[in-house]
């Protein structure tokens, strides 16, 4: 009984994937991955205003973008954009650029020679004027970027 149970469960289960649409089968995969789509969402929007003639709306994007870096689960979310084929591919190439920038500047702590902190790449400082250090990526972002990296890779 158990095993025709299941038989029934994973037969629906597929037609139902079948069914669904790309939006929906995207929304599920996300919410797996704990991406919040409004966050993914307005970074697409911050993406592509990041291209605007206007510097009114360019300036406030690009200062979203870089602070991209600060926010746990960033990785995940230029990921998303990334690999998404109904992404402009402006868009989705400014993703992975600053997908490559996030990981190149926070995969490890930056230290001198000396074994001390380097300050940001970018050369941003703290209320104080003193150097800001760039923040390392978490173990799960690392473990993300590595994963999602290759299927992208391989879907492209």
């Amino acid at each position: 009984q158990r095993r025709k149970l299941e038989d029934c469960c994973s037969s629906i289960n597929h037609a139902l994937f079948l069914q669904c649409s790309n939006s929906i089968i995207i929304s599920i995969i996300m919410a797996a991955n704990n991406v919040n789509m409004d966050a993914v969402e307005a970074l697409h929007v911050a993406l592509q205003q990041s291209f605007s003639p206007d510097a009114g709306v360019r300036d406030p994007a690009e200062a979203a973008i870089k602070n991209l870096k600060y926010m746990s689960g960033a990785t995940q979310m230029l990921l998303h954009i990334t690999e998404e084929k109904q992404v402009q591919y402006e868009v989705r190439q400014a993703a992975a650029i600053q997908l490559k920038n996030i990981c190149r500047e926070c995969w490890v702590e930056r230290v001198s020679y000396m074994g001390m902190a380097l300050p940001s790449i970018n050369g941003e400082t703290n209320p104080d004027g003193t150097p800001k250090k760039s923040p390392v990526l978490s173990d799960e972002d690392k473990a993300v970027v590595k994963h999602k990296v290759i299927e992208c890779l391989l879907s492209e």
